[in-house]
């Protein structure tokens, strides 16, 4: 009992809008089954047994559309578990998303180059005699100590990034290949030799590496080695001595591209360049004012547009990220309009038959839980059809236009429920059959379009027009019907319409 109730509270939460209309049609029903009840037999047991009657048939009607409510809503989560978003663990998607991260990893993610120089001095060293009374010896030893001042006198970064499906960035995860070379101008700023360590640090989720190359003043580097996933050698260089050191490779990733200064340092004429073949991207520098100036131009070629973002420091004591990040379409899945639309299948069930229960009342038909039962029937068939279809999968996945084709195909499944359910309206009176296939038609074969719509706010724009609409309805249905003057509905007790 304590399950139930905590059930209805949960969807009464989650639904309230809807569930206020299936209370109000339930409440009518249960009115007008009690007043249009015999009531010949004036002891209180046969008001009783009508009262009785009155509320079964109010609560068939509410557990008949909360168990097709919860039909549709279960058949959606368990379609959503297997075709939506990458996510989604066990999914297709989350599947697919695997095999392309196991093939191209993850970002690129590029640390700066690491340059620590050292000197070697003597100093003089005092050894404890091991007799008190002896004056204390010295020795002479070589020490090595780090050079305090900033080694690296400029940067220049280059690096290009293609998308292999910049248009659409869905059945690909926005995978990419990146090429990428670096230039850094290294000094001694001493006035010694001194002994230098380079450390260029590695992508921690990039799955290849390929066309690497390190020259130092032009000539190639034969003697790095990688250590703790990191590029290292060591050089010696001359007092004062000014040189280039370039690093060249090409990689592969996903979703996007990060450089990064691990700590803070003297940052002088600097600069990286990012081109990116989609203009579907945004840019996060951090910090956004502490001496990073970024420009953003936006190109189109023969191909697709593109974007060349810059990032710039004259001179600056920071620690800068800087990082390109490709927008995944939601929900990142090619099946975002199957997901989206079927999502909406549950709620216009409800609404179609709390409007329909008014529409048949006010017009004075009596409500038959017999036909309701047959409509909530048809209305789920449309949306069940293309969960229990799902989508064509090539090698797990599908196109996103296959989805999109399904999701169309909607209003056609819809005719043959239609058809079906003009034929079992068929003794209703024109006004009430008429606008009751009206309002299922619309129900189902349109108000789950409404997921189409690009962000939330004006989904629930949409949402709030349907339930003003609605209201408008059933004003202007009353009027109608009081103003002409149509009969009143017979009594329950006739078999021809008892449900």
């Amino acid at each position: 009992m304590d399950a139930a109730r905590s059930l209805l509270l949960n969807w009464a939460r989650h639904e309230p809008t809807v569930s206020l209309w299936l209370m109000a049609a339930t409440a009518l029903i249960f009115g007008a089954a009690f007043v249009n009840s015999r009531r010949d037999d004036q002891r209180a047991w046969a008001w009783g047994r009508c009262l009785i009657e009155a509320l079964a048939r109010a609560l068939a009607f509410a557990a008949l559309a909360g168990a097709f409510y919860f039909l549709l809503n279960s058949n959606y989560d368990a379609f959503s578990r297997i075709y939506g978003s990458f996510l989604v663990g066990g999914s297709l998607s989350r599947q697919n998303w695997h095999q392309w991260h196991d093939l191209y990893g993850g970002s690129v993610f590029q640390r700066d180059l690491q340059v620590t120089q050292y000197v070697t001095v003597e100093r003089q060293e005092t050894i404890v005699p091991p007799d008190p009374a002896m004056p204390p010896l010295y020795r002479n030893v070589e020490v090595r100590e780090r050079v305090l001042q900033n080694t690296i006198a400029g940067f220049r970064g280059q690096v290009t990034i293609d998308l292999l499906d910049p248009a659409h960035q869905v059945d690909t995860f926005n995978a990419y290949t990146l090429s990428g070379s670096y230039e850094y101008e290294i000094v001694n700023p001493t006035d010694t030799e001194t002994q230098a360590e380079f450390r260029f640090p590695l992508s921690p989720e990039t799955k290849l590496y390929y066309d690497l190359d390190v020259q130092v003043d032009g000539e190639s580097v034969s003697s790095w080695r990688v250590i703790s996933n990191t590029i290292a050698w060591d050089r010696q260089l001359d007092p004062g001595e000014k040189s280039v050191v370039s690093i060249h490779y090409t990689s592969r990733g996903m979703e996007g591209f990060a450089f990064r200064v691990p700590e803070p340092r003297e940052i002088v004429d600097f600069e990286l360049v990012v081109k990116i073949n989609t203009d579907k991207c945004w840019v996060y520098t951090d910090p956004e004012n502490g001496g990073v100036e970024l420009s953003v131009e936006e190109f189109v070629d023969e191909t697709a547009p593109y974007r060349v973002i810059t990032w710039t420091i004259e001179r600056a004591i920071v620690a800068p990220r800087l990082r390109v990040y490709v927008n995944q379409y939601w929900p990142y899945a090619p099946y975002h309009e199957m997901i989206v639309t079927l999502s909406y299948a549950a709620r216009p069930l409800l609404l179609f038959l709390s409007l329909a229960a008014l529409t048949l009342l006010i017009c004075g038909v009596p409500v038959s839980l017999r036909q309701f039962a047959l409509l909530a029937c048809l209305f789920t068939i449309p949306h069940l059809v293309l969960m229990a279809g799902g989508i064509p999968t090539f090698n797990g996945i599908a196109p996103a236009q296959w989805a999109g084709f399904q999701v169309k195909m909607l209003p056609i499944l819809s005719i043959l429920p239609l058809t079906l359910a003009f034929v079992a309206l068929r003794r209703l009176a024109r006004l009430p059959r008429v606008l009751t296939l009206v309002i299922m038609a619309l129900f189902m074969a349109g108000y789950p379009f409404a997921g189409l719509l690009p962000d939330e706010q004006k989904r629930n724009a949409l949402d709030g027009l349907i339930q003003a609409a609605m209201i408008a309805y059933v004003f202007g249905l009353a009027l109608y019907v009081r103003v002409r003057g149509m009969p009143r509905p017979a009594r329950p007790n006739d078999e021809r319409t008892v449900g």
